[in-house]
């Protein structure tokens, strides 16, 4: 963690500690009373413990365990628990060691310092205690020895002093630095990467083979390291279990594993079997102490590294599906080609869906694979296009149709950029792939648009014209019959173009998303019977449910009945039927029925596209836009409509919000549409 100043403008070092404790008490449950009484046993039991299996030339067990629970807990619990393992450190030595209160004390001290010291350079370095880190695996590395040179300068000076010492000081310097540097790099991690974090990922079938792995390890390194004698190639034969440890469990596996051969070694140093062979016993612990210290550094950056490669691979993994997500969502694809003469392609998932390969994401395709999903009209002019660019480096938009029969439309965007060494060998190809269905839709919709209009408008106008040009010139030779008729013609014919026009902009504005209504309560019925009686249609019969009510624009409702109605007379049959009826749902339901022929086969689902008319209109007039101008008004108003057909009979279907209080009797009802407020 980095040496920082506090807000409040303290020293680094109590700004420090606010900052180590704010990260770390506030995520823990346990009193600090609790935790300081925890670490006070656990060192006085791990330091007893230590103290047993120390040899005749040592004055400390091969591995000092307590230094490493310390490390631990101060790490995970914040430096104000240290004052446990000081208690415990003068208890232990005034007890097992039989030293004086004051050496006790001194040497106490010099333990506590070692620890404060490793902690802090270990979280300046590391920036976390998660040892599956290659940075904090760096940090305890450095932290252990330099920390350990001030416990053990401490120790030897205040036991020399004392005449405690049993080797001389240079010796029992360095015996007293391993042990405990041996300590904080074993037990630390082991109790760090156990006990924190999750255990979801440990099934029935992990929590077995790790059983397994732990008796491989016991039976092959107590065949190897009992012997009376051994040496350094023996430890190769554990090496594949070391591997198998770390690769299956990552840190817990190389801890775990680490701490199985030390304690090996440290059984085989007390029982006075040799390292080396004839040498003697201090140069044996001291060759046992390297070793593991090695192992454990070793293991620890392995598994830190495989660990953080795992964490970089998934978080790429997660980028791509955030990549894919975003690019589903946009609808736009992307491809790679690098210009090294290897004609092969990369494609984004979303590119493979849009052209239909099956194709994985970051799956590289030859050029012929993606050529075979573009419609064979263009495939030559897609080629030649992406080859003369590439070879001139200059950027390019082309357009092709997809060979799936679906008249899809996309263009590509691309340009050549620097490959990621600058090489120009290794130049890329780079292109995004942009669905432009919709907009040659809209460009053809001008298109059909213009043309339906010249035909449809022209019809009226000619006749506006010829009548108007024959009153104006032989307006004397014609009687007044002769004149009204004509200028009814006129008329009629103006007012034909004038719902050519609105129906045209009407349209516009459904397609723009623009129509907007005045929603209020109104009565289905009267309003379909008004419209029916104002388009003075003949053989209509109406099956009313009395008092239903629809919540929408009810002028807009006017035009899709009259639609509809028109729709029914043009193409259809008598009788006509218009039924009403509330649904029950918080829906109501207008039907316009007649009795022709129908829509044709497949039609059905084209009946309410623009400018769509069935093949047997004959020569009715009409632009096509009388369905799709209905769909629009209902579906702004949150309704639906659909086309029936059964028995002979054709329907079309439109269903409305209803009003929350449901049918109501006709004689409450107050205006054309109005209903009375109900305080």
């Amino acid at each position: 963690m980095p040496l920082r100043r506090s807000p409040a403008g303290d020293t680094p070092v109590v700004g420090w500690v606010a900052t180590w404790e704010a990260q770390w008490l506030d995520a823990n449950r346990w009193p600090l009373s609790l935790r300081t009484a925890l670490l006070f046993v656990a060192y006085f039991v791990s330091g007893a413990a230590s103290l047993h299996l120390q040899t005749d030339a040592a004055t400390v067990g091969p591995i000092w365990l307590a230094s490493g629970v310390a490390l631990a807990a101060v790490l995970a619990w914040g430096p104000r628990v240290a004052i446990g393992s000081f208690l415990a450190d003068v208890l232990l030595s005034m007890t097992v060691s039989d030293l004086p209160l004051g050496v006790s004390i001194g040497v106490s001290a010099g333990d506590t310092a070692e620890l404060l010291a490793a902690a802090w350079i270990t979280l300046a370095i590391g920036e976390t205690v998660a040892f599956s880190h290659s940075r904090c695996v760096l940090g305890l590395t450095i932290a252990a020895p330099i920390a350990a040179a001030v416990s053990a300068s401490v120790a030897i000076l205040l036991l020399s002093s004392a005449g405690q010492l049993v080797l001389d000081p240079d010796r029992a310097w360095v015996r007293y630095w391993l042990s405990t540097v041996s300590g904080m790099v074993i037990v630390a991690p082991l109790l760090l990467s156990w006990l924190r974090g999750s255990w979801r990922g440990m099934r029935r079938r992990r929590v077995g083979e790790a059983f397994l792995l732990g008796g491989a390890l016991l039976a092959v390194g107590s065949v190897v390291f009992s012997r009376a004698t051994w040496n350094f190639l023996d430890v190769l034969v554990v090496l594949p279990l070391f591997s198998w440890a770390i690769i299956r469990f990552g840190t817990r596996g190389a801890t775990g594993s680490t701490a199985l051969f030390a304690g090996l070694l440290a059984y085989g140093v007390v029982g006075e079997r040799s390292l080396l062979a004839d040498a003697p016993l201090n140069v044996t612990t001291d060759a046992m102490q390297v070793l593991v210290l090695m192992l454990a550094i070793a293991n620890l950056t392995i598994a830190s590294t495989l660990n953080e490669r795992n964490e970089a691979n998934e978080g790429m993994r997660d980028l791509l599906e955030s990549f894919d997500r975003s690019q589903r969502v946009a609808h736009v694809g992307s491809w790679e080609i690098r210009l090294d003469g290897t004609r092969r392609i990369w494609c984004s998932a979303e590119l493979c869906r849009m052209l239909q390969l099956q194709c994985e994401h970051g799956e590289r395709l030859s050029i012929e694979e993606m050529l075979a999903s573009v419609h064979e009209l263009d495939r030559e002019l897609l080629r030649r296009t992406v080859e003369r660019h590439a070879r001139a480096g200059t950027p390019f938009e082309v357009e092709h149709r997809v060979a799936d029969g679906s008249n899809r439309v996309l263009r590509h965007i691309a340009g050549v950029v620097p490959g990621k060494r600058g090489d120009p060998a290794d130049r890329l190809l780079v292109g995004s792939v942009l669905d432009v269905t919709e907009e040659h839709e809209l460009e053809r919709f001008q298109n059909d648009l213009i043309a339906t209009a010249s035909h449809e408008l022209r019809t009226p106008l000619t006749s506006i014209l010829g009548f108007a040009t024959t009153i104006d010139a032989a307006w004397d030779q014609l009687d007044d019959a002769d004149r009204h008729a004509y200028v009814g013609i006129i008329v009629a014919q103006a007012r034909r173009l004038e719902r050519l026009v609105e129906e045209t902009l009407l349209q516009s504005k459904v397609d723009a998303g623009a129509v907007r209504g005045a929603r209020r309560p109104f009565l289905v019925g009267r309003t379909a019977r008004r419209v029916a009686e104002s388009l003075d249609l003949h053989d209509v019969e109406y099956d009313f449910q009395p008092g239903v009510l629809a919540v929408a624009d009810p002028e807009q409702f006017e035009q899709v009945v009259a639609n509809l109605l028109t729709n029914a007379v043009k193409y259809g049959s008598s009788p006509y039927v218009v039924r009403v009826r509330d649904r029950g749902d918080g829906e109501v339901e207008l039907r316009v029925e007649d009795h022709g022929a129908g829509l044709p086969a497949g039609f059905g689902t084209r009946a309410f596209d623009r400018f769509s008319r069935g093949p047997d209109v004959g020569t009715a007039p009409g632009t096509g836009l009388g369905l799709s101008i209905a769909k629009g008004l209902v579906e702004s108003a949150g309704g639906t409509i659909h086309h029936e057909r059964w028995n002979g009979v054709t329907a079309f279907v439109v269903r409305l919000p209803g009003d929350p209080r449901g049918a109501v009797p006709e004689m409450d009802v107050t205006g054309e549409f109005e209903i009375p407020r109900q305080d």
